[in-house]
């Protein structure tokens, strides 16, 4: 009769430490599961986004304006030569244009134009909110033809015939004898110093008589 009480005995002593086996075990899969979560891939996902959005903020960090050549001009960008880089800046429906002081519009810029490009304040990536048409003083020779009170045409040694417009304040030098030039006349041989325009008129700011090649 003792017997079947020893075996009882000894059923009802394991069954505690079965619960606290269970109990161990339960514990050990939860810890592995928080583990787990301590390492997700989605964190590691992101780190090249954000590397990309630095690099390209920083780019034009701390930059308000971008000088350069306009190399091409892309639907709604501008691709510059900035000191022997290239940039692109993209273009916006509110971005103006300004040939000096004078409003023009976007088509009228044409690669090989230097520019002043005024970038807008926190754009997330480099957006033109001006560009200005930087109508550097050049030097072109020619004859004078089809003169007139507003200016002629200058015909260089090649042939390319160029309008050239005059003002008030248009300055007029004889070369040779040093002082002022007498009237422009049809045929003369001229030096033209001024700006050229987005259409390829030059605005004569000296014109040079009987200039030399």
């Amino acid at each position: 009769m003792r017997r079947p009480t020893s075996t009882k005995n000894s059923s009802r002593g394991r069954a505690p430490r079965v619960r606290w086996i269970l109990a161990l075990g339960s514990l050990s899969v939860a810890a592995a599961a928080c583990g787990s979560t301590t390492t997700t891939p989605a964190s590691s996902a992101t780190t090249p986004t954000t590397a990309h959005a630095n690099h390209t903020g920083a780019h034009h960090r701390g930059k308000g304006a971008v000088l350069g050549v306009i190399t091409a001009l892309p639907s709604s960008a501008i691709d510059l030569k900035v000191h022997g880089k290239a940039e692109t800046v993209l273009l916006a429906q509110a971005t103006t244009y300004r040939q000096g002081k004078t409003t023009i519009a976007g088509s009228a810029l044409k690669t090989g134009e230097r520019v002043r490009v005024v970038l807008t304040p926190g754009a997330a990536s480099p957006t033109a909110q001006t560009v200005v048409v930087l109508g550097a003083a050049t030097a072109h020779s020619g004859a004078v033809s089809a003169l007139s009170r507003t200016g002629f045409v200058l015909t260089s040694p090649s042939g390319k015939a160029t309008t050239v417009v005059t003002s008030s304040a248009t300055t007029y030098r004889d070369r040779t004898s040093g002082g002022s030039a007498p009237a422009l006349q049809d045929g003369e041989t001229v030096h033209v110093l001024g700006k050229t325009g987005p259409n390829g008129s030059i605005a004569a700011t000296k014109v040079i008589i009987k200039a030399t090649g």
